[in-house]
């Protein structure tokens, strides 16, 4: 993992070298964002930290960001550059400003944004400079109601004690959550690969947000090989419970073609990386053919691919 550094002596500009398996957070453009795997969602928040003046130090922090989607760039997270230094002085991402033409008065980008009532959190409010009894406002509505929509980040950053019910009430839908005592459930086994949303919710421990994240990984992956890949999803103190009520159908499981499918399919799936994308655009263009696991090993033996990932190949 390597990263050559060019100093201009004159105009003390410091030009980076990307090698061709790595990638730095700090620095990285959109497009080379987009090109390493990162999604949209994950680019505009990552750019929108390092422009707030944020760079990021480590795969922990990168967790943090609001929104990221680590389950997708963990088998990744190897091939991310976080510390780097300069000649003459560190780099400092600068926020960036519009202005008025009243009197030079700075007017911030983000404040015409919007901010997702159903996503949000007490980080990203914090970051946008809302007060903590608007964070307080929105846990309280989220535990009664289906909260919908986005709302104006100028309108919570105005909002008083007295008027952030009201803001609230608009966006909070009539149906109420309902609470149930999740660890006293009867006793039940059902196949993880063809469970639908009620069915997972019937599992011990198991409620909506955990139901839909693992639906999303399944979708993603094709189906599970092992049970183990839960490990990722649900929380440490409840994996053995909610494991322990599942089995797993591998004949479910959809595979990817690697001599035919679409690259852009196939790079899409969690394991599957970018980089091993462009390795075999360039195998198809020779028109060389995978027959084997073995001949996909020799090709693409240089990455670090997950383990797993040959349980979903197929060489049709």
């Amino acid at each position: 993992m390597t990263i050559s550094i060019k100093q201009n002596e004159e105009t003390d500009v410091v030009s980076w070298k990307y090698a061709a398996d790595t990638i730095h957070i700090n620095t990285a453009t959109a497009s080379q964002l987009s090109h390493f795997g990162f999604t949209n969602r994950d680019i505009v928040r990552i750019l929108s930290y390092r422009d707030a003046g944020g760079s990021f130090s480590c795969w922990e922090h990168l967790c943090e960001t609001y929104g990221f989607d680590s389950l997708r760039m963990k088998p990744r997270k190897d091939y991310i550059v976080y510390d780097f230094t300069t000649r003459k002085s560190d780099f400092t991402p600068r926020r960036h400003t519009k202005y008025t033409r009243d009197e030079g008065a700075k007017k911030e980008i983000s404040r015409n944004r919007k901010i997702s009532i159903y996503y949000a959190d007490s980080t990203e409010l914090a970051r946008e400079g809302i007060a903590s009894f608007v964070w307080d406002s929105i846990k309280s509505y989220r535990n009664r109601y289906v909260m919908k929509g986005s709302i104006d980040i100028a309108d919570l950053s105005s909002a008083t004690p007295q008027s952030i019910s009201q803001i609230l009430k608009e966006h909070a839908g009539a149906e109420k959550r309902q609470k149930t005592d999740n660890a006293n459930r009867p006793d039940i086994t059902i196949e993880l690969n063809n469970a639908t949303m009620e069915q997972l919710c019937q599992l011990r421990y198991v409620k909506e947000a955990t139901a839909t994240r693992i639906l999303r990984q399944r979708e993603k992956l094709g189906g599970f090989i092992q049970l183990e890949q839960l490990s990722d999803i649900v929380k440490a103190e409840y994996y053995e419970t909610i494991a322990a009520q599942m089995t797993i159908d591998k004949k479910s499981i959809v595979k990817l073609k690697i001599n035919s499918d679409p690259i852009a399919k196939i790079t899409h799936h969690p394991y599957f990386l970018p980089l091993m994308g462009d390795a075999l655009a360039k195998l198809r263009r020779d028109q060389k053919r995978i027959t084997n696991l073995d001949e996909f090993r020799k090709s693409f033996s240089k990455y670090k691919y997950n383990p797993l990932l040959e349980e979903y190949l197929t060489f049709e």
